[in-house]
């Protein structure tokens, strides 16, 4: 398990992944075709997978016929990779984990079955999971059979893009996911926990710019309410005030002395301290194909300054 481009997640768990619906807006079936190989001569490789209707069911690493890995084999079809299951043991850092974001692993074509021993797998975890789906009466029904998993742990969240939404009525926990924003959305209820917002980053004809008195609606409706929001990087341009707000109970805990070190730095120049991740990490290597050697860190504001001293007009701005 890698970490993630989901900005409001810190890792992301596919056990199940692809969808159905074909929506235009959806940015994972741009992926679905790579890493796949040849997806017609995969599909006559029977001996590698099984079949439950329409989603095809993965014991093990499919492997192509030139003997690679494929991650994707079938594309964007819904896929059960039973063999990811076991993924989410491997974490020793609680963090958030988006769950089966790749697709939707909530859509009728998934059994209960399938959702099951995912859920089962996950038990006692002590990452803290957030599923999302565009089916959230889904979470409703799995409840009333008594296969929802209940806990602090589990955050179920459901796509809106536009309009206004009705808030599964389960136990757990609750947010919004407005990833693309397509429209104006509704008064956010009270039940919810937590709001999303991202834009349509796309490239397809159609592609919705969102408008600011829509993000600026959002935004005051959360602050009235209490209900913490987060705005992706996508749609920080078209907000007056950009927030990254989490729910207390999905804020990062403190890490011991040891994790510190490892997750986190000062920046060279200035001494600016933070995670490694959100800084830029400086290396060289000796020789065309020779090692590489860590240097140290910059913060983003040094490497533009370092970038503009030096006249490093290839260096890209990040």
């Amino acid at each position: 398990m890698h970490r993630t481009k989901v900005e409001w997640a810190d890792r992301m768990w596919n056990p199940i992944s692809g969808c159905m619906k074909n929506c235009s807006h959806c940015k994972c079936t741009e992926r679905g075709g790579t890493f796949s190989g040849d997806i017609r001569f995969n599909k006559s490789m029977t001996d590698q997978y099984s079949r439950d209707g329409e989603v095809f069911i993965l014991d093990d690493v499919f492997i192509t016929k030139t003997g690679q890995h494929a991650s994707r084999p079938f594309g964007f079809s819904p896929t059960f990779f039973r063999y990811r299951k076991k993924i989410i043991d491997e974490l020793k850092t609680p963090g958030n984990v988006v769950v089966g974001y790749e697709g939707d692993m909530f859509g009728p074509w998934i059994s209960d079955e399938m959702l099951k021993e995912v859920f089962d797998q996950a038990k006692g975890t002590q990452q803290r999971l957030l599923f999302v789906t565009t089916f959230p009466e889904r979470y409703e029904a799995l409840e009333q059979k008594g296969i929802l998993p209940e806990g602090d742990q589990y955050w179920y969240g459901w796509a809106v893009t536009k309009g206004k939404t009705k808030v599964p009525e389960i136990k757990g926990h609750r947010f919004m996911v407005c990833e693309p924003l397509l429209g104006p959305v509704g008064e956010i209820p009270e039940e919810v926990e937590w709001v999303v917002l991202g834009a349509d980053t796309k490239k397809y004809k159609d592609r919705v710019t969102p408008k600011e008195e829509w993000v600026d609606g959002i935004e005051a409706d959360c602050e009235k309410k209490g209900i913490p929001l987060f705005m992706g990087s996508s749609i920080e341009a078209y907000a007056s005030n950009p927030k990254k707000q989490y729910p207390e109970k999905l804020k990062t805990k403190e890490l011991s002395s040891i994790r510190k070190g490892i997750y986190e730095t000062d920046c060279n120049a200035c001494g600016k301290h933070g995670m490694k991740r959100e800084m830029c990490a400086l290396s060289v290597q000796y020789g065309r194909g020779g090692p590489r050697y860590a240097l140290g860190y910059l913060c983003h504001d040094c490497l533009d300054a370092w970038i503009e001293e030096y006249k490093l007009n290839d260096v890209p701005k990040l």
